[in-house]
């Protein structure tokens, strides 16, 4: 039946209590319950929790009373010195002591011969101690702003200052200068903003030693600093940084070829373990085994990853696959050409295909699947050009061919160029990645939407419709035809997109016996498709339309070689199985693609179907995508044009430049203001710009930190321009956004510390 009163003025007490808020309601509550307590037999002891003065007077009448006892007050400065049985310095204030979590601590071993030390390696035992210079910057990330203003004790100071010189190896002013630093940065995303910054000043600094003519984003934190021990970029960190290692890579790989430079400079650009860069090397080594250097192979057998130990394992054998990853997806496009040509010799002629070949391709499609789905080849272009086309008021007509492999693409733009050249139609032809899986109800909705299928309910009518609504304001303005169903619709006026779905060749497929029945079969439609298009072209001049037509397919097919024998793994597919969990266990042999089992080789999965799909190979996720226009669309030109006189900054002082700019308009805009983005802060502005007149103007901006050399500058360009609407023509606000090439001249003299002081006396 005892009381207790705590005082915990620094909300550090964790045992159990009743916490008193700050309001005339609960006081009188717990006053009442205090009352109840003392005059109940309970042994339980009452622990009554007072965070202020004010509440604690509120109280205070209670202390000296029967079975009340002491009145206990945390003082963090006293219970930390009572833990540790030791004085304080007279820095530690009890705020300090909160914010730095040092009462939480469970152990304050005294590992060194100092309190700050040992208060260091409360803190973080990496910020005292080891030889890593990665785990003392994740260590310092990991502190809060109290440890930042800690910093500021010369003692506390001194001794992180002695472990980067001593342990970490790094000169006490760049020592220095990262903790000055770490005062006007965000913590939490300090380490990953210099982690790239650090890459990116590599690069920038290669590229300045063998004089590549590349441009880079700006710095963001001195060379002093970036200088410091290189952290460890991880791939999906990266960003745009991969594009420009890509960029790095290709340009020193022209110079080593022609032989001005040594093949063992590439050792020295391969610094992080990323698997763009073993698929990129991999290309480029297989076709020019020149550039393999024992410093090279030496420096590849240095990273941990799969990709690299397998490349290490190639280069200590010797050999050299003629179909290695790709480096770029136009480098996969160009080699599934000759791939393609491969094949059908092989399928007509029933000769067994090396599977490892397709594998390969499998492997590249799995691990490249980000790159793959922001290149102009996956299979969202196909929405991306049917909108481009009606935005245009053009009459779109999809032609989506069921199973029409890129294998037999041969066929089908045999036929379409003599048809080109009879109706003066413009042909044009591309390969795309299919959705995956490589299957009917995956691939129709997702090529003619740009979505995946999973983001539509209800049929094709539905989902086309929803996509492109903005175009589709009349019942008329969509037709959808089916090939099984009924014969081809002539166009009316109010007709914007027509869908042809063409399913007999996918129909027939399962019931080939051999892979030359089948290309008898593509060939029988595509001279259905010429008819079709002959027709529609006819109707489109007639109604005064342009007309595009789009030929494509939601995936393609492959010729098995083999049935797999194993026990099923799910749900069986001709191709796949559909696993009961993505966490499923699955044989060597097969890949895991979101719940679907597939096997990297030509199996069968069901013991008829020869020719078939559902799987990886490219013949079954490389679709055509030929286009036929009336004529060629006109680009969109924006109503100015802004160049750089001269590629060359000038310094105006320091960590100020300027910049010549001219400026042209192809039409009358008004109030024009250019900015620079990112770390620079400049702005200019003009009146007006008459169309086909030229300005120039002086750019005057500033950065943060000094810059040098070849750089990337981004421009926003605002203005007014008139556009004309179904009544009159209305004022417009515009934006382009423009990247430059800015080259920093170098400072002519560093000035020391003497002289800095000796210019601050005037």
């Amino acid at each position: 039946m005892s009381v207790q009163f705590i005082l915990d003025y620094f909300h550090i007490d964790n045992e159990p209590a009743i916490e008193v808020q700050a309001n005339e309601e609960n006081v009188t509550l717990q006053t009442q319950r205090i009352f109840q307590h003392l005059r109940e037999n309970s042994l339980e002891l009452l622990r009554i929790r007072l965070t202020s003065e004010v509440l604690f007077r509120r109280f205070r009448d209670f202390e000296g009373w029967e079975n009340v006892l002491p009145t206990i007050q945390l003082i963090p400065r006293l219970l930390l010195a009572a833990k540790l049985e030791m004085i304080l310095p007279d820095w530690l204030s009890n705020e300090k002591i909160v914010d730095l979590n040092l009462l939480k601590s469970e152990s304050f071993e005294p590992r060194f011969n100092s309190f700050e030390e040992n208060l260091l390696a409360v803190c973080h035992l990496n910020l005292i101690s080891g030889n890593d210079f990665g785990e003392f910057i994740q260590a310092l990330s990991q502190q809060n702003s109290a440890f930042i203003t800690m910093l500021d004790d010369k003692k506390i100071q001194n001794y992180v200052l002695n472990h980067i010189e001593f342990d970490l190896n790094v000169q006490r002013e760049n020592g220095l200068l990262l903790l000055q630093t770490l005062k006007n940065v965000d913590l939490a995303t300090f380490v990953d903003r210099f982690t790239y910054q650090q890459h990116l000043f590599y690069l920038r600094q290669f590229a300045s030693r063998y004089a590549l003519d590349l441009a880079f984003p700006p710095l963001e934190f001195s060379a002093a600093l970036l200088s410091l021990p290189r952290l460890t970029l991880l791939e999906n960190q990266a960003g745009v940084l991969i594009e420009k290692w890509i960029a790095v890579f290709h340009s020193v790989k022209h110079k080593m070829l022609s032989g001005e430079i040594s093949a063992n400079v590439l050792a020295d650009l391969v610094i992080v373990d990323w698997s763009i860069l073993w698929t990129e090397l991999n290309e480029t080594l297989d076709a020019n085994s020149t550039l393999i250097s024992e410093e090279f192979a030496q420096k590849i057998a240095t990273f941990g990853s799969q990709q690299a130990i397998t490349l290490a394992e190639k280069l200590k054998q010797g050999s050299y696959s003629l179909l290695a990853s790709s480096a770029s997806v136009g480098d996969v496009l160009a080699w599934s050409e000759g791939y393609f040509e491969y094949c059908r010799h092989a399928f007509l002629y029933k000769q067994k295909l090396d599977e490892t070949i397709n594998g390969s391709f499998t492997d590249y499609l799995l691990s490249q699947s980000g790159r793959i789905s922001i290149s102009t080849s996956n299979w969202h272009h196909c929405n991306e050009k049917i909108t481009e086309f009606l935005q245009k008021n053009y009459l779109v007509i999809v032609i989506m061919v069921d199973a029409l492999s890129a294998l037999n693409q041969d066929l089908l733009l045999a036929e379409l160029e003599l048809l080109s050249q009879q109706e003066q139609l413009i042909l044009d032809s591309k390969m795309l990645f299919a959705p995956l899986p490589t299957t009917t109800e995956v691939g129709k909705k997702a090529v003619l939407t740009g979505k995946p299928a999973n983001q539509f309910t209800g049929d094709y009518e539905k989902a086309l419709r929803e996509t492109y609504r903005n175009f589709l304001s009349e019942d008329a303005s969509l037709k959808i035809i089916n090939s099984w169903k009924e014969s081809p619709k002539h166009i009316d006026e109010y007709t914007n997109l027509i869908v042809y779905f063409e399913n007999e060749l996918d129909k027939q497929l399962h019931d080939c016996k051999t892979f030359e029945i089948h290309r008898d079969n593509v060939n029988v439609i595509c001279k259905k498709i010429t008819r079709l298009i002959v027709r529609w072209t006819k109707d489109a001049i007639s109604l005064g339309r342009d007309v595009v037509f789009f030929i494509t397919a939601d995936h393609g097919m492959t010729v098995t070689q083999e049935f797999y024998s194993g026990e099923s793994l799910g749900e069986t597919s001709e191709r796949f199985f559909k696993l009961k969990s993505s966490h499923s266990e699955i044989p060597p042999d097969f890949v895991k693609f979101e719940n679907y089992a597939i096997p990297k080789k030509r199996l069968r999965l069901t013991a008829d179907g020869l020719l078939t799909h559902g799987g990886l190979t490219p013949e079954e996720v490389l679709i055509p995508f030929v286009t036929l226009t009336s004529k060629t669309p006109e680009p969109t030109k924006a109503s100015i044009n802004v160049t750089l006189k001269n590629s060359q900054a000038r310094r105006i002082s320091d960590k100020k430049w300027q910049i010549e700019l001219s400026l042209i308009a192809n039409k009358n805009v008004s109030d024009i203001r250019i900015k620079l983005n990112g770390i620079f802060q400049g702005e200019a502005s003009i009146d007006s710009l008459r169309e086909n007149k030229n300005q120039e103007i002086i750019l005057c901006f500033s950065a943060t930190n000094e810059q040098q050399g070849l750089t990337e500058m981004e421009l926003t360009i605002l203005y007014f321009d008139y556009v004309s609407d179904s009544v009159s023509r209305v004022k417009a606000n515009e934006t382009i956004l423009k990247t430059i090439a800015i080259d920093f001249p170098p400072v002519l003299l560093e000035k020391d510390v003497s002289a800095q002081r000796f210019e601050a006396m005037f």
